[in-house]
Parts: structure tokens; C-alpha cells; sequence
């Protein structure tokens, strides 16, 4: 039977494989439909993907993350997991910030008249932070997995 450790170690690797994949599908999301015609609707489903996805599932990851640490038997202090939050806090404030910049073009999307340069640079902003976050979810990955540290 699986004990406590054992079942918050599921939950957790649930919840970061969700919150991952649904991040990486926004990107995917905003490369291909972001813009030109149907923008509009591609971004309320990104928007709507974070805000109901993405975001709760990294609020519940340090949670049950303080619980394995607990039932672990580690240290708040162990300097791969002081690099995991650190990295996470990055991923969550980028997805938030992400969210926000949807919420804008969206805004200027459904403006008139539609003033493309900002549109354009609006979208150029919005890959290169999802470039960033991603980037921070596999440094996360590979500090949580290897322990480096």
C-alpha cells in the first residue's frame, strides 16, 4: 500500500505534468493562432487555459511540495529545492504576467481600428516571455530531478 510521501509525490508530478503541458500547449497555441484571423478566439483559450489550468495548478505545487519535504525528511534549507522555488516563484510570475499580456491583445484585437505594429509587438513580447518560462520549467525539471546541488 502506498503511504503518504508516496501519494503526495503523484500529486505533485500531477501537478507540475499539468501545469508543463498546459503552458507548452498555450505556446503552441499562440505560435499558430495568436494571429491574423480567429486571434481573438485562440487568446480567450489561452487566457482561459491559464487562469483555469495553469495557475492553480502551480499554486497547489509548493504545497504539496512542503509535504514531501515534511514526510521526506529534508530541509526547507537543501539548496536544490531553495533553487525549485525560486524557479517556480519565475514560472508563476511569468505565467501571471503572460495572462495579463493576453488580456491586452486582446483588447487591441477587438479595438477599431486595429493598430498592427502593436498588435505585432504585443506578439513578439508574448513568445519571448513564454520562451523564458519555458526555459524555467526544464531548469525546475532538471534542479527537482537530478539535485544537482
Amino acid at each position: 500500500m502506498i503511504d503518504i510521501y508516496g501519494w503526495l509525490k503523484v500529486i505533485h508530478v500531477v501537478l507540475a505534468v499539468l501545469a508543463g503541458g498546459a503552458s507548452a500547449a498555450c505556446g503552441l497555441m499562440l505560435e499558430e493562432g495568436g494571429r491574423g484571423p480567429g486571434a481573438s478566439a485562440v487568446l480567450r483559450s489561452i487566457r482561459f487555459t491559464l487562469r483555469a489550468l495553469v495557475v492553480p495548478a502551480l499554486s497547489l505545487l509548493p504545497i504539496v511540495g512542503a509535504g514531501l519535504v515534511v514526510f521526506g525528511g529534508w530541509r526547507m534549507t537543501m539548496r536544490w529545492i531553495e533553487w525549485g522555488m525560486a524557479g517556480w516563484a519565475g514560472i508563476l510570475l511569468g505565467t501571471i504576467v503572460l495572462s495579463l499580456l493576453v488580456g491586452i491583445q486582446l483588447r487591441r484585437l477587438e479595438a477599431s481600428p486595429i493598430d498592427e505594429a502593436a498588435v505585432r509587438q504585443a506578439h513578439a513580447q508574448m513568445r519571448l516571455l513564454g520562451a523564458v518560462v519555458g526555459a524555467l520549467y526544464l531548469t525546475v525539471i532538471f534542479v527537482m530531478v537530478a539535485k544537482p546541488v
